[in-house]
């Protein structure tokens, strides 16, 4: 009895190995370029970052957002067709005209702070063209725009710097532009060759500090992780699920403090170029279904770009890369500047072609 069912049970194990097989073999068949996931505990990028230093040109280590960008003439990002661009950086490490330090009080007008990252930053695109400038000029002298976004940066280095910021730049309104990767990157504690970054986790729906171990792996995952793709992939697909509740935490922390204090935040998604023909994002969080039990304006910009002609939706990223042209950055300042007069009224604006 006890050898039949270890026959059974054997076989049962040859199957069950046998449709792995093909389901790995489809898999690579399907995928022949595949990119490994990398697992990403907070304890190994730690380790990783005091054994490789930073050298990336552009990235000043921040203890307390990860990292900024440094001062210097040329921040040379990875595009060497753009190495000519003048990025302004201030003290702080930030694409501002002025240090904040040295911001004078603010008088009779109000300041808007915006947070994002390399979309909002303006990777690309000299000063003046960013979707910051672009805003202040149609805000008019009346507003002050803040610009806080750093290329890579993920949607919780976006909370750490309005909890740095928000009360000694004495802001009025509050404005994050996202992108998907934004959340994916939530899951992550470093970014590759720049610098590890504080981390969240969720515990009992409040947030808390990644431990530097959090997410580690013994020999048998580490091994099957990068063995085989099918096994990588899914595990990809959980950790962008793991994000999800922390991007919510996030969302949630934000909104309740700037209801607090008697306003409210404004949440902006842009679409990568890939995207506008899916309405599926690049992670399972469902935008529209979250934003619209909340007490904060946000505004699916994917709708916005989705409905103009194919020709100008091409128009609003850089070709090369997928970044906001000067021209994406602009319809974005439009909408932007519409809904700050407007916050209850969504922009069905057109480019002004």
């Amino acid at each position: 009895m006890i050898m039949k069912t270890l026959k059974v049970f054997g076989i049962n194990l040859l199957v069950l190995a046998a449709l792995l097989l093909c389901c790995e073999l489809t898999f690579r068949l399907v995928y022949p370029d595949y990119r490994y996931y990398e697992q990403t505990y907070a304890a190994k990028f730690e380790a990783a970052c005091q054994i490789h230093p930073v050298d990336t040109n552009w990235v000043k280590v921040d203890t307390a957002l990860g990292w900024v960008c440094r001062q210097r003439e040329q921040l040379r990002f990875y595009l060497p067709a753009f190495h000519h661009i003048a990025y302004g950086i201030n003290a702080e490490g930030f694409r501002h005209p002025s240090d904040f330090a040295d911001l004078p009080p603010k008088g009779g007008r109000r300041r808007v702070l915006l947070l994002g990252d390399s979309f909002l930053f303006g990777l690309f695109l000299p000063d003046s063209l960013t979707i910051s400038q672009q805003l202040q000029r149609r805000l008019g002298e009346g507003v002050e725009v803040l610009n806080i976004a750093v290329p890579a940066w993920g949607l919780d280095q976006m909370y750490l710097a309005y909890q740095q910021y928000r009360e000694q730049l004495d802001v009025d309104q509050v404005i994050i532009l996202y992108i998907d990767d934004d959340i994916s990157r939530l899951v992550e504690a470093f970014y590759w060759g720049v610098a590890c970054k504080p981390a969240f986790k969720v515990e009992a729906g409040r947030l808390k500090p990644r431990s530097p171990t959090d997410g580690a792996l013994g020999f048998l995952g580490r091994s099957t992780l990068f063995q085989s793709q099918l096994i990588n992939h899914c595990y990809h697909q959980y950790c962008e699920r793991q994000a999800i509740p922390i991007a919510e935490a996030l969302f949630d922390s934000l909104m309740q403090t700037e209801q607090k204090l008697g306003r409210e935040l404004m949440v902006l998604r842009c679409p990568r170029i890939q995207q506008i023909p899916d309405a599926s994002s690049t992670t399972p969080f469902d935008h529209d279904a979250f934003f619209a039990t909340k007490k904060m304006t946000y505004y699916n910009l994917q709708n916005n770009i989705a409905a103009l002609p194919a020709a100008q939706q091409q128009q609003l990223y850089v070709p090369q890369d997928g970044h906001l042209s000067a021209e994406g950055a602009l319809f974005i300042a439009q909408l932007t500047a519409q809904q700050i007069y407007r916050p209850t009224q969504p922009s069905t604006a057109q480019l002004p072609y």
